[in-house]
């Protein structure tokens, strides 16, 4: 059983796929399965990518019921404890894993996730710092998709809202 499922939702997204496998490819911890899950995508060229993926990556086709939805079958579907969702379109640093699975490894077992900051790249660009508040977390989530949580923390709170489309 891998130590981390890295969840990647994929609508139409096929053009970034290259990027963020190579990343993938490059992280220096190296326990880890991926899963994307391809959310009823319709585009040909995202389809052709998905289905000449290596057979180390599992793809779980479904029809688009969005991007929570999606994450939820990414998840349900995870055969390890610390799930890492991503964006098709991200990419990590090759010590991301190394830092952050030891980090939340080493942690009490009523911590659930942790993160980092963020590089932005395209429209926005620079350093996005973030630091957990609770009290702004009551007003506006400032917290990153992209963090290393507990399975089981996603399975307490009932997985991601698949009302939420948007």
């Amino acid at each position: 059983m891998p130590a981390v499922t890295i969840v990647v939702p994929c609508f139409n997204g096929g053009k970034f796929l290259d990027a963020l496998l190579a990343s993938i490819h490059a992280q220096t911890y190296r326990d880890f399965e991926v899963v994307i899950v391809d959310d009823g995508s319709t585009e040909a060229a995202t389809i052709e990518k998905l289905a000449a993926l290596p057979s180390g990556i599992r793809v779980i086709r479904q029809v688009n019921k969005g991007l929570s939805a999606a994450r939820n079958t990414g998840f349900a579907a995870a055969h390890s404890d610390f799930i890492l969702p991503l964006d098709c379109d991200d990419t990590l640093e090759p010590n991301h894993l190394a830092e952050t699975v030891p980090a939340l490894t080493a942690a009490p077992a009523n911590i659930g996730f942790v993160y980092t900051d963020e590089r932005l790249v395209g429209d926005v660009s620079g350093i996005s710092e973030h630091h957990f508040n609770r009290y702004d977390q009551l007003f506006v989530n400032r917290m990153s998709y992209c963090l290393l949580m507990r399975k089981e923390v996603w399975r307490a709170v009932g997985g991601y809202d698949e009302a939420m489309r948007d």
